[in-house]
Order: C-alpha cells, then structure tokens, then sequence
C-alpha cells in the first residue's frame, strides 16, 4: 500500500503519453488524473518519513524517478528539436511536461536528504549544495547517483563504527 502512489509516479508519465496518443482530441481527459497522481506523489514524498521510510529509501526512489524519466526526457528533447519550427504552439506543453518529469523525484531527494540531515548523515551546507544540485536538470540525475551511493557507504560506516564499540 505505501508503495502504489511511488509505481503510479513512476507509470504516470507514460500512461500520460499513451492517454494523450489514445485521445489526441481531448487533451484534458489525460492531464487532470496525471496532474492529481504528480501532485499527490509530491505530497506523499513528505508523508513517507512518518510512515518508517528511511532517507535511504527516498534517495532510493529519487534515483529511480529520475532514472526511469531519462527515455521519456529523451524523446521530449527530440520532440522539440524534430518540431522547432512549430514550437510556440506547443511550447507550453513540453515545459509543462519536462517540469512534471524533473519536480517529484526532485521532491523525492529533498524529502530524503532532510531524513538524512536528522539521521546525521548529511550537514546542512551538504543539504543545500544536493538541492541546487537537485534543481539543475541535467546535473540532478547524476547527484541522485552519487547522493544515494554516498548515504549507502556512511550507513555502512556508521553501522561498523557502531559494532566495533
């Protein structure tokens, strides 16, 4: 159960593409429920550390979203290029679209770096630096890598500092 709004993020951005594609004359029939299911996954990413879910677990998922949309930030980059010509029609679109991409699992890596600043895992300087970082499109998905690799390592040593005393 905790788990299904995390799949629907993950599923949402191609049910949307399909949706749109299966009815390209109603617009709104797809983006209403793919806006409520972005906004709730956002919403829920701060529910999740109440619930037992660990900042390991949000940097986990933050990673994965960010994975996951690659292809999709893939084709929308071609879109935009294959169509320039066209653009100021569906500009609008396509922003709204690569945001809805990039900001929850944005939402994902804040809500578990501060789960782990609580833990002592993260400072607040190391905090702030991963949310700019965060907030730069392309830089992002790297930082959720190195972010989540890094939390996986100090969990580590702090486990072993811990079994040693």
């Amino acid at each position: 159960m905790k788990k299904t709004p995390l799949f629907l993020l993950l599923i949402s951005p191609y049910a949307f593409i399909f949706g749109t594609m299966l009815f390209s004359t109603e617009l709104p029939i797809t983006v209403w429920p793919y806006g409520i299911v972005l906004v709730f996954g956002m919403v829920y990413a701060f529910v999740l550390p109440q619930l037992g879910y660990s900042g390991k677990q949000l940097l986990f998922w933050n990673m994965l979203l960010k994975l996951i949309n690659v292809p999709m930030m893939m084709i929308l980059i071609l879109f935009s290029w294959i169509f320039l010509s066209q653009m100021e029609h569906i500009a609008g679109m396509l922003l709204f679209f690569g945001l809805s991409l990039w900001l929850p699992s944005t939402v994902y890596g804040l809500s578990g770096m501060l789960c782990c600043r609580k833990m002592g895992q993260l400072s607040n300087g190391a905090v702030v630096f991963n949310l700019i970082l965060q907030l730069i499109p392309g830089v992002a998905m790297i930082d959720a890598i190195i972010l989540y690799i890094y939390i996986c390592c100090s969990e580590k040593t702090i486990i072993r500092k811990f079994s040693l005393s």
